[in-house]
């Protein structure tokens, strides 16, 4: 596992789980507003690493809202 964090206060670890060719990472970042948490996804995706990865998904609670997106997976339902 590897972590990098930028100005921004994204922090990345990196190389978490290796399964079946697909490789999975784990970031995090301050935002109080969706327009901060489109500006962390937009770095994460800027990011050269990151770039070409076919799924993004992301968590955050803003203001006591829980917000998501697991870019268009299904969801199982609790």
């Amino acid at each position: 596992m590897s972590e990098a964090a930028s100005a921004s206060g994204l922090r990345v670890y990196d190389k978490i789980i290796s399964d079946r060719g697909s490789r999975y990472a784990v970031s995090g970042g301050p935002a109080k507003s969706r327009a901060e948490v489109a500006a962390l996804l937009g770095e994460l995706c800027a990011n050269k690493r990151f770039a070409k990865a076919t799924h993004h998904s992301w968590a955050g609670i803003l203001g006591g809202e829980a917000l998501k997106d697991d870019d268009g997976d299904p969801v199982p339902a609790h």
